[in-house]
């Protein structure tokens, strides 16, 4: 598969977390990319719609392009806002099919 698009290259991780994935408040589902870099997260908004974002481990690098650290970034909320929560799970799959993310099997349910 290739590479995902989610984020400039420049962010690539050079390790793998040493710190937990810890879910964002409002997050009812998240899926994993097989990799464990990248999380896709399903939430329900105050209203009661639902959206998706995703949570990337990534580097943080100085200005000579050395990684200067490395931690969980969460993107901002994708352009998603409807009333069924299968249809958030559908469209975020797609999402990230259509950029490159290649997922765990199945989503986990967030308390």
């Amino acid at each position: 598969m290739r590479p995902h698009t989610l984020f400039d290259s420049g962010m690539a991780p050079e390790r793998v977390p040493d710190e937990p994935y810890t879910p964002a408040a409002g997050t009812i589902a998240s899926r994993a990319a097989t990799d464990g870099l990248i999380v896709l997260e399903v939430y329900r908004r105050p209203c009661q719609t639902y959206g998706f974002r995703y949570v990337a481990w990534v580097a943080w690098r100085d200005a000579g392009g050395q990684a200067a650290g490395h931690g969980w970034w969460r993107t901002e909320r994708e352009g998603l806002v409807t009333d069924e929560y299968q249809t958030a799970c559908r469209v975020a799959e797609e999402h990230a099919r259509a950029n490159g993310v290649d997922l765990e099997p199945a989503w986990r349910p967030v308390a």
